[in-house]
């Protein structure tokens, strides 16, 4: 796995803002999802960019408290930094047993999981792009087990990135949740725009 990217979570969108860009769900969700709804949660932003990473993990929360879920940023509660890539599992696995230890039911996870270049026509032009596969898993504690209860896969073309911030990733997960019931629709869904 190369380096964790500083890009990641500058810059990400969900839904078909540029014609090309959608979800690749390479998990299947659970039914579960119909059924559960966290509680209390911690918000792991995996890159080795601090202030990415915090802001990610702050707006987040913001989202996630809108609908009485008991959110925490990751570094509310440990001081992993997860800036040496051949350490980031052993601080992640750290992370988690600690969060297991405390009275939460469950964690989020989100980073790029990998980075592949694909010759590709989009927008009328054809040329080699970059494309980063971003994942965010929802996973939670039963009797002393970890189990998956949703996942998202989505695909981002390197020249979107410069045009997208963390907000569209942040409004795109929670839109998806939305969706697939891990939290409840509002009144009147949001529309995903590009922010400048």
């Amino acid at each position: 796995m190369k380096k964790l990217i500083n890009i990641l979570f500058l810059c990400v969108v969900f839904v078909n803002v540029h014609g090309q860009t959608a979800p690749q769900k390479n998990k299947k969700n659970t039914e579960k999802t119909k059924t559960f709804l966290p509680k209390k949660i911690v918000i792991i932003g995996l890159t080795d960019n601090i202030e990415a990473r915090r802001t990610f993990e702050t707006k987040m929360k913001e989202k996630l408290t809108a609908y009485d879920i008991d959110a925490y940023e990751s570094i509310e509660v440990s001081t992993m930094l997860f800036t040496e890539i051949n350490k980031a599992e052993q601080e992640l696995n750290e992370l988690i047993g600690i969060i297991a230890k405390i009275d939460f039911d469950s964690f989020m996870i989100t980073a790029v999981t990998r980075v592949d270049e694909k010759e590709d026509t989009t927008g009328g032009r054809l040329g080699n792009y970059k494309i980063y596969h971003l994942e965010t898993d929802i996973y939670t504690f039963e009797e002393e087990k970890i189990s998956l209860l949703w996942g998202l896969c989505l695909d981002i073309y390197d020249y979107q990135l410069v045009q997208l911030k963390i907000e569209d990733y942040v409004d795109a997960i929670v839109l998806q949740m939305q969706n697939e019931r891990i939290v409840p629709k509002s009144d009147e869904p949001k529309q995903l725009q590009v922010t400048n």
